[in-house]
């Protein structure tokens, strides 16, 4: 005979389980999360101090300037020669850049 599988009240109890225990693991982990988080809190406590009160936090490590264009013209023209090569089409190979003078935006 052959085997008809699942009848539809199976498969509601089956899915039902499924999902029930699904819920039942996410519960267990948002416990263990809790419990987690108060043991930590016990270990290092949060200081509650006004602000003002507290030692005042490293500061980062200043920030370094980028290069004068003047120092490093290289680069610039660089920038300038495969700038104007994607936008006229012509080669790297066949552009010369004589004079590159800048202007302030006003």
């Amino acid at each position: 005979m052959a085997d008809r599988g699942l009848g539809i009240g199976e498969s509601v109890l089956m899915s039902l389980s499924g999902i029930i225990l699904v819920f039942t693991i996410l519960a267990v982990l948002a416990a263990a999360t809790l419990l987690a988080a108060r043991l930590l809190s016990r270990l290092a406590p949060v200081d509650s101090r006004d602000p003002a009160q507290r030692p005042a936090a490293a500061s980062p490590a200043p920030a370094v300037p980028p290069p004068d264009e003047a120092e490093n013209p290289g680069e610039v023209l660089a920038v300038l020669h495969g700038a104007l090569s994607m936008a006229s089409g012509i080669p790297i190979d066949q552009m010369v850049i004589v004079s590159v003078t800048s202007r302030s935006a006003d």
